[in-house]
């Protein structure tokens, strides 16, 4: 009877020693692929980065201003990719929103040069200054 007391441990000891190791095991698993997604995310990033650059020279060169639109939107998309990692593409985040306000003061001399009348934010045309809001109180 002592002996088969002394089974019944073991194996109650061996099963739960085995059950705590297989989740610790299934945690750094876990762990590693989560790194290793973030690795190819950021590979991902940067490359693209790289062709966001190439392609702002060539504009930069040709003075094409059919590129700017598509430029414009792929600096964008990569400044929130890299701000979805932004611990791994902070060099990245610096250079691609470094770019997109590039693009955005090429869009804008561009149609200045052009003459068109910009609009600020507020959506009136041609103002250079914001509008004044007056505020009235009640008093009673």
């Amino acid at each position: 009877m002592l002996l088969g007391l002394s089974v019944m441990i073991s194996e109650t000891w061996y099963k739960t020693d085995l059950k705590d190791m297989l989740t610790e095991f299934t945690k750094v698993i876990s762990a590693l692929l989560k790194m290793q997604l973030q690795m190819d995310d950021k590979r991902k990033i940067e490359a693209s980065a790289g062709s966001l650059q190439d392609i702002f020279e060539m504009y930069l060169i040709t003075k094409n201003p059919e590129l700017l639109t598509h430029l414009l939107f792929t600096a964008n998309d990569l400044v929130h990719q890299s701000f979805s990692l932004l611990l791994l593409t902070v060099p990245t985040f610096g250079i691609v929103g470094s770019i997109e306000l590039s693009i955005l003061q090429e869009i804008y001399i561009s149609g200045k040069k052009n003459g068109q009348k910009q609009e600020n934010h507020t959506g009136y045309r041609g103002q250079t200054h914001w509008p004044s809001i007056k505020i009235s109180t009640c008093s009673s």
